[in-house]
C-alpha cells in the first residue's frame, strides 16, 4: 500500500504491536526506495519546495510531478498515524500536501 519508517521494535516493547509472523521481502521492495520530503506552509498546509532522498543523498526539485507525487513521504510515523492512514486508505498520491 505504501512505504514508511516505523519504530516497530519500540512498539513491540511497549505492547502496542505484536509480531505474528514473518514473510519474505518481495524483490520489488528490496531496493531502497526514493522518498520525497518538504515543509508545509502553515497557512496553506501545502509544500512548495520538495526534496528527493535516495537514502544517501538529498536534492531539491521544487514542485513535483504527478509521478513524483506517488513517491513515499520521508518521515517516521507513530502507531496512531500508521493505523489512521491504513484505515482511511491513505496513499502518497492522495496526500493533501
Amino acid at each position: 500500500m505504501f512505504v514508511t519508517f516505523f519504530p516497530l521494535q519500540a512498539a513491540v516493547n511497549r505492547g502496542i504491536f505484536e509480531v505474528v509472523g514473518n514473510c519474505v521481502v518481495p524483490d520489488s521492495a528490496k531496493v531502497f526506495p526514493l522518498f520525497r520530503a518538504g515543509v508545509a506552509d502553515p497557512a496553506t498546509r501545502k509544500v512548495k519546495m520538495w526534496w528527493l532522498w535516495d537514502g544517501e543523498k538529498e536534492w531539491k526539485v521544487g514542485e513535483i510531478t504527478t509521478e513524483q507525487r506517488k513517491l513515499p513521504l520521508r518521515g517516521i510515523w507513530n502507531d496512531t498515524l500508521l493505523i489512521e492512514r491504513i484505515e482511511v486508505g491513505w496513499t502518497p498520491s492522495n496526500d493533501p500536501s
